[in-house]
């Protein structure tokens, strides 16, 4: 981790690395690259990398002297020629400037009240430590915070492409890209062929610029991982799969299929929700990443099987977003809570199931929040608001693990491009339950798999009515035709996830022991008895993800709230 801060001496024993701005200091136990001039002071973490435009100028430099170029070239422009996972501090002229990369790939919070800067929000919420009630009330309903809020309330947490500048001990923040800005005027610019062409060229530079030593790709059998796959093959590059759930679901049994075939291992992480090693992940992850979803502790087990050795880089690739972006987000209970979904029109009716979480405070900080967000209208605003917030959840889980997370559609050059032409989800019918134009949906999928990666072209994807890249060259009605034919045949599968009656027994023996100590704070946000009633009412021997999580989200938080 690192801090920045206007203190000579920090006093904490865990960072004892200080680079010296003018005003600043640096502190930090990660790796740092430290450039100095007399003109100019950079240091910068993580893995930034040249843009596509510029990247035949940048083939044989080093890892840092093309960026020390860059800069010397473009001044404070340079910011428009790199891209990837970073958090870059300049100092020029005594101004201390620091970018964050475009997505938020690298965290990074800001306590308001005393100016310290850290990618740590726990080692700034030791300097705050007062909650925030709308971040809290946010995450509860859509499963994650909205905005720059924490559970801090003198805590930011500053988003993808952020400029923070200070300024004789003034600090002002400011953006160098805005996604409406960038994406919402889209036009017909580049092809199918040109997004695909520029994939399997983007991704070559990659590996030829990081000399990458291993490389996992999360995969499931279905379409993003795959065209993540398909463009690790297509250079020559033996991944090894990493999945996690049940052996038995579909998923992980057509990922199985598909490892065997194209000859690569195929890890399944699995961790039983009723053993003792997932209340330990859970306990884990309540405590070091607060702001994580508690759900994600199954991904949080396979990333810890990664586990680099020291010497070696490497790489996690994988497809997260490309569904939002191509066909749109698609809000479920494992996104929004009942109430959301019935304020935002997905479901017409309210489940009494979920009124445990309307309590006084709840009710009054979302009677005009849910109504006037246009997070829910704008499905833009929705993918970048909360799709990526979804997804920057495994990320930043997985960075302890692995050198570099590569989210192959989050790629700003990737971005812009399938923005700037006919193939995301503003052009297509993605609601529609005709098959002769969901056709269109998976186009740029399905043709990128077909020309990279040959061997993928008769091997199923694990979906409804599955079919190969050769059913779907075949057109629309043969396509359409061997959906049906094999969503009628097909056998049904177990969810990825079962939680059975042993882990039911551990979420009411907690909520029960929350419920007797009527002090705790949780108790503002959500009706623990009425939520204990509704669970001990619904007997079943298996529950979904979806069906245990609020119970769950009232365990993390009054963890969280506690501590």
């Amino acid at each position: 981790m690192w801090l920045l801060s206007s203190k000579n001496n920090l006093g904490n024993d865990t960072l004892d690395l200080k680079i010296n701005f003018s005003d600043q200091f640096l502190y930090t136990d990660e790796q740092i690259f430290e450039y100095k001039t007399n003109s100019i002071h950079l240091a910068v973490f993580g893995n930034p990398w040249p843009r596509f435009e510029i990247q035949k100028d940048n083939l044989n430099k080093t890892k840092f002297n093309w960026l020390i170029t860059c800069i010397d070239t473009n001044k404070m422009n340079f910011i428009n020629y790199i891209k990837g996972d970073f958090v870059i501090f300049i100092e020029l002229n005594k101004i201390l400037y620091v970018f964050n990369d475009h997505f938020g790939f690298s965290q990074v919070y800001v306590n308001t009240k005393n100016g310290n800067v850290s990618n740590n929000f726990k080692l700034l919420r030791t300097q705050s430590n007062s909650f925030n009630d709308l971040a809290i009330a946010q995450h509860i309903l859509y499963n994650r915070t909205i905005g720059e809020t924490t559970f801090d309330k003198n805590i930011e947490n500053k988003e993808g492409a952020n400029l923070i500048e200070f300024s004789s001990g003034i600090i002002k923040y400011g953006k160098y890209w805005d996604y409406k800005e960038s994406l919402i005027n889209n036009s017909d610019k580049y092809s199918l062929q040109d997004i695909i062409d520029f994939s399997i060229q983007n991704t070559s530079f990659f590996y030829k610029f990081f000399d990458v030593d291993q490389t996992h790709v999360t995969l499931t059998g279905g379409k993003d991982s795959r065209s993540a796959l398909a463009l690790l093959l297509n250079q020559g590059i033996t991944p090894i799969g990493i999945n996690y759930g049940s052996d038995k679901s579909k998923d992980i049994v057509y990922a199985k299929k598909l490892a065997e075939k194209i000859g690569i291992d195929c890890k399944t992480i699995h961790v039983k929700p009723n053993s003792e090693k997932y209340y330990f992940l859970l306990d884990e992850l309540m405590n070091q990443f607060p702001m994580t979803s508690i759900h994600r502790a199954h991904r949080y087990a396979a990333f810890k099987e990664i586990r680099p050795k020291k010497e070696d880089f490497n790489v996690l690739f994988n497809g997260y977003l490309g569904g939002e972006l191509l066909m749109g987000i698609y809000p479920d209970k494992l996104v929004f809570t009942q109430h959301v979904l019935t304020q935002i029109g997905i479901s017409k009716t309210e489940d009494k199931k979920t009124n445990y979480f309307e309590t006084n405070l709840m009710t009054n900080i979302f009677k005009n929040q849910v109504k006037n967000n246009t997070v829910l209208t704008n499905e833009l605003d929705a993918i970048f608001n909360i799709g990526i917030k979804h997804h920057l959840q495994d990320i930043h889980l997985s960075k302890e693990y692995c050198n570099y997370v590569f989210p192959f559609f989050l790629d700003i050059d990737f971005i812009e491009r399938i923005f700037n032409s006919n193939f995301n989800f503003s052009h297509v019918d993605n609601r529609s339950k005709n098959l002769f134009k969901r056709y269109h949906l998976y186009q740029f999928n399905c043709e990128l798999q077909y020309q990279s990666s040959p061997q993928l072209r008769t091997i199923p994807f694990a979906k409804k009515g599955n079919y190969t890249l050769t059913d779907y060259k075949k057109g629309p009605l043969f396509w359409s035709f061997k959906k049906v034919l094999n969503h009628i045949k097909e056998k049904k599968y177990p969810p990825n996830f079962v939680y059975d009656n042993n882990y039911l027994s551990w979420v009411i023996e907690q909520l029960e022991e929350i419920s007797l100590d009527e002090n705790l704070t949780i108790h503002d946000y959500f009706n623990v008895s009425e939520a204990l009633n509704i669970l001990k009412k619904d007997i079943k021997t298996t529950f979904s993800e979806s069906e245990i999580l609020p119970y769950t989200r009232i365990i993390m938080f009054s963890n969280y709230l506690s501590n």
